[in-house]
């Protein structure tokens, strides 16, 4: 940092910005991993902690989400803390990232995995787009990506820029984890 003020004091500054604001986020970051290592149960029915989720999210913004959810339940209080948590982010990345939009939010059964997918219009992304972010030190669609990994589910993400962005997450509705 040192030796870029006395080179390029213009340039300093831009570095010192990236470094506070990757900073920022890994103390952001740190905080959640702490609170997920005092994860709470979940025994509320799955579709009632959803409906939650997305309200608090609505009631924090200008979003709406349109919610289409089956009774569709998941036996394992990690499988359900998991899902809510990526759903959480999902949508926190619809403030961040995709501007005003549509919204849907759906919870279906299929076969015997509970499916959980959050689609918005917004603007969509590249996968070059979400490296750039990760060198930053934003970590939300990996995150999402292990966070179903450890509870033996599955999270795909689909974006297109200008189309919108599509996120499934994917779990055994029984808590099965070998496949």
């Amino acid at each position: 940092m040192a030796t870029w003020m006395g080179r390029d004091p213009e340039l300093g500054k831009i570095k010192a910005q990236e470094v506070s604001q990757a900073a920022a986020v890994a103390v952001d970051d740190a905080r959640v991993l702490m609170a997920n290592l005092r994860r709470p149960t979940v025994r509320e029915p799955l579709t009632q902690m959803l409906r939650q989720v997305v309200m608090a999210w609505e009631a924090r913004g200008d979003h709406r989400a349109e919610v289409s959810v089956d009774d569709v339940d998941v036996a394992s209080d990690s499988h359900r803390y998991e899902l809510l948590v990526a759903l959480g982010e999902a949508l926190e990345n619809i403030t961040r990232h995709a501007g005003p939009c549509r919204t849907r939010v759906t919870l279906r059964s299929e076969g015997d995995d509970a499916v959980l997918t959050v689609q918005d219009e917004g603007r969509g992304a590249t996968d070059e787009g979400v490296t750039r972010a990760e060198g930053l030190g934003h970590f939300g669609v990996r995150g999402m990506h292990e966070r179903l990994a450890s509870v033996g589910g599955l999270a795909t993400w689909k974006s297109t820029p200008g189309v919108g962005t599509n996120v499934t997450f994917r779990v055994h509705q029984q808590g099965l984890v070998e496949r």
